[in-house]
């Protein structure tokens, strides 16, 4: 975030010299931060290597689980489930009054 919070306030040249020094340290960075580091310079006229940022890094997916019963929803959720339906007497009915 700080690496894009300098290349989006006009200072491509220390968002550049950030984004380098994460990476070779071993920091794991985001297209978002590549992509606005490189954007940077290009708008502000800055000469950086590209050689140097590297690749640009795979956007990341979210895995999304799709639940295929009620049983799984109902375990992940810590709901108990019953196990017979709702009886008449236990719905409550809207109770209407007759004006005289």
């Amino acid at each position: 975030m700080l690496i894009e919070a300098l290349a989006n306030d006009g200072k491509p040249r220390l968002a550049y010299q950030l984004y380098t020094r994460a990476k070779n340290e071993g920091l794991t960075l985001s297209s978002k931060a590549y992509d606005a580091v490189v954007q940077s310079s290009q708008a502000n006229g800055a000469t950086i290597e590209l050689g140097l940022l590297g690749p640009r890094p795979a956007d990341k997916k979210k895995k999304v689980q799709i639940r295929k019963t009620l049983t799984e929803f109902y375990n992940l959720a810590g709901v108990p489930r019953r196990s017979k339906p709702f009886d008449r007497s236990e719905i409550c009915h809207s109770q209407t009054q007759e004006s005289p």
